[in-house]
């Protein structure tokens, strides 16, 4: 798993690639906390993700709170289908913002 971070005007794109699982999730979760401390909007583009443990799924919802709390905003685009179903099994896609692709989750972001 790679994290390619793209600063904007006022909130972070998060580029993560590969697989998020127990091996990397720790790190991810840090990665996104990190880039939490310098703004408080985040995108997570998952374009480029194909797999997801529940440990990944952790790491995005420690850093989904901690958005929240400063009032932010923290979005997840471009899911691929099976990614999405795992969202969807867990009852995330109730409690986190999941747009299709990055134009939209600016929309989100910029409002």
């Amino acid at each position: 798993m790679e994290l390619k971070p793209e600063k904007k005007e006022n909130y972070i794109i998060a580029n993560p690639s590969g697989k998020i699982d127990a091996t990397n999730a720790e790190n991810f979760s840090n990665s996104l906390l990190e880039l939490l401390n310098d703004v408080d909007n985040i995108i997570v583009n998952f374009k480029d993700v194909d797999y997801i443990s529940s440990a990944g799924l952790r790491s995005i919802l420690v850093a989904a709170k901690k958005s929240q709390g400063k009032k932010g905003n923290f979005v997840l685009c471009a899911l691929q289908e099976h990614i999405y179903e795992i969202f969807s099994m867990t009852g995330f896609t109730k409690m986190l913002n999941i747009v299709s692709n990055i134009e939209e989750a600016e929309k989100i972001i910029k409002e």
